[in-house]
């Protein structure tokens, strides 16, 4: 079975935040801010709230960038919304234990790392090659009927 996960590109500058993840399945590789979606959660309010706990940084999204469905390094079935944010307050922080470091990278930094250094390393490149090319989808394509 497939688990639904969100992920978000938060551009400043034409950089990339990324975050250098602390859990065990995966310590010390980089990621997009990204999480799973809680039981009744809009899909965008997800990618927020995400954004907010691992980086200290509350996001407005502007779009998104495609549905990636990939198995994850530990043989986990990941279908990831991948969306692109801009940051509207607050300041980098993070917890120290599930995320262990934060920086700015350019696409072509990247682009440039060696897939094992980063969290499923084809799927973030293929995320940093759509946000780089502008690959956008309106955020409203994804329609919630929660109810």
């Amino acid at each position: 079975m497939a688990t639904a996960i969100v992920s978000t590109v938060i551009l400043k500058d034409d950089r990339v935040l990324m975050i250098q993840e602390g859990k065990k399945d995966n310590f010390g590789l980089w990621n997009i801010p990204s999480g799973g979606i809680e039981p009744g959660e809009n899909i965008v309010e997800a990618v927020k709230r995400e954004a907010k706990e691992e980086t200290g940084y509350d996001v407005n999204v502007l779009n998104l960038t495609g549905i990636y469905n990939f198995i994850s390094q530990i043989g986990n079935h990941l279908v990831r919304f991948n969306y692109v944010s801009e940051i509207v307050s607050g300041e980098l922080h993070f917890d120290g234990l599930e995320i262990i470091n934060a920086d700015w990278f350019t696409f072509n930094d990247v682009l440039k790392m060696d897939e094992t250094k980063l969290w499923n390393g084809k799927s973030i490149k293929k995320i940093i090659k759509d946000v780089r090319s502008q690959r956008n989808f309106d955020i409203d394509i994804i329609q919630d009927v929660l109810e």
